[in-house]
């Protein structure tokens, strides 16, 4: 009768709950580690720093993390 009676939230493992921040769409979470993430253009793995050191992969911001090669050139300018 419920029409979503699952209590769970595992199913959304995109974007955390307590973040609408838009860098999201283009990773995913890494389900039980803290603050890791999985860029869904290359598949790099993203640990620690959560959803700002996936902004400086998306961007090719240099010193944090390896930039993108895969990532398309407006999705780039936006994490900008």
């Amino acid at each position: 009768m419920a029409e979503n009676s699952s209590s769970g939230g595992s199913s959304m493992a995109s974007a955390p709950a307590r973040s609408d921040d838009p860098a999201w769409a283009h990773g995913q979470v890494v389900v039980g580690a803290k603050n890791s993430s999985i860029c869904i253009h290359c598949s790099k793995r993203i640990n620690g720093g959560g959803i700002t050191r996936l902004k400086y992969h998306l961007a090719g911001i240099k010193g944090q993390v390896e930039a993108c090669k895969k990532v398309p050139p407006d999705v780039k300018w936006q994490m900008k």
